[in-house]
């Protein structure tokens, strides 16, 4: 790490070079810089610098992009191409995934309020009143994201994805049918790229649970930039099936997003659009929460303004929605960053308790606590 080349007071990452506080004032120059920064690391991923517009381009649909795909040219996500003017990529039928069972309840953001993991919704959505310790999780996890962050957990989806084959439909609807199996969980990357599959995959699979009388939860983890209609579409999955769907806010302010994620305005601005639009569900299921939001807590860049901001936003929606601040470990192009340090941990917390109910903290064991010691720090600080 080491001092912002602007301001030469606050921390910056070796590859920003930026502090947040600088990030935020917008400044033509600092714009520019960024700019510079974003470009890089599109280059190293060999991914292209811009969603493509051709004007004879192919148009996909998926996802706020709205890449129009020429001849030879990549999608923004990165997982489909245009090929003698043909659209090769995910279809309904074939997506570029790896799938693998997690023992309920897993590790993900979701565990501490969902039916897997406390029993609520018993006996309609959960085998047990007390939380599922013999059931597991289907894990779909997803090649290819619309998205650029710089401290991406599971980047290495980006650097492979030109030698994962396409799989067929088939293969993990027979899997995520398996006796113990209770729920699926579509992450990555991102599901959107991968929409038309999943939602094919969950309709197949739902069906047949049904006919067999048993729980099959479905659930999302969204980066929340997709087409609208696709989306409220997933979340009526989840609905349906006692399952949730997962947005991560990852940034507020305009700028940061931009520099943390390489993201515009109308990208951001879409991802709180389909928060909003999912929001309007969850009175239909009130016994388990629908929706759900996840922040992580990058050292030094999202820290306890931009929680505020995010959990404000949250709360005027509905503030008994469940929010999850994740602890961060260095990694990707930020890999110079600390573990989230404790006392950012503490002021986020207490910024998104001012507006929320239901703040939950993610990977304590990365500062070697668990809920009960972090508790102490929070009432001696």
């Amino acid at each position: 790490m080491k001092k912002c080349i602007i301001c030469h007071d606050q921390f910056a990452s070796d590859f920003l070079e930026i502090c947040v506080n600088c990030i935020r004032k917008n400044s033509k120059e600092i714009n520019q810089f960024i700019e510079e920064k974003y470009k890089k690391s599109r280059i190293q991923l060999n991914l292209p610098i811009s969603a493509p517009k051709s004007s004879d381009g192919i148009p996909c649909i998926l996802c706020e992009y709205k890449c129009k795909i020429g001849k030879t040219e990549v999608s923004y996500c990165g997982i489909r191409k245009n090929i003698n003017g043909k659209l090769i990529g995910p279809t309904r039928s074939y997506g570029y995934l790896h799938a693998y069972f997690d023992l309920n309840p897993t590790n993900c953001c979701a565990s501490w309020f969902c039916p897997a993991g406390t029993g609520c919704g018993y006996p309609k959505y959960s085998y047990s009143k007390f939380g599922e310790k013999n059931t597991y999780n289907y894990s779909v996890f997803f090649y290819g994201c619309s998205f650029n962050c710089l401290y991406c957990q599971n980047y290495s989806h980006k650097l492979e994805l030109n030698q994962i084959p396409l799989t067929n439909i088939e293969i993990y609807e027979i899997k995520a049918l398996h006796q113990n199996n209770a729920c699926i969980c579509y992450f990555g990357g991102s599901p959107e790229p991968h929409f038309p599959f999943a939602l094919n995959l969950s309709k197949k699979v739902l069906e047949k649970a049904e006919k067999q009388n048993r729980i099959m939860r479905i659930c999302w983890e969204l980066n929340g930039c997709g087409n609208s209609i696709l989306v409220e579409k997933a979340a009526n999955i989840s609905l349906q099936s006692g399952g949730n769907i997962k947005f991560d806010l990852k940034a507020f302010d305009y700028n940061v997003a931009k520099a943390l994620l390489g993201i515009e305005k109308n990208i951001l601005n879409k991802v709180y659009e389909n928060f909003k639009l999912v929001s309007k569900l969850i009175n239909k299921r009130p016994e388990s929460p629908l929706l759900t939001a996840c922040t992580l807590m990058v050292p030094y860049y999202v820290d306890s303004i931009e929680v505020d901001k995010i959990a404000k936003s949250i709360s005027e929606i509905n503030n008994e929605i469940p929010f999850s601040l994740l602890i961060f470990h260095p990694c990707f192009f930020l890999n110079d960053l600390p573990i989230t340090p404790l006392k950012q941990v503490i002021e986020c917390y207490k910024a998104a308790k001012k507006y929320l109910k239901r703040v939950n903290i993610g990977n304590l064991h990365l500062l070697g606590l668990n809920e009960q010691k972090f508790n102490e720090f929070i009432n001696s600080y």
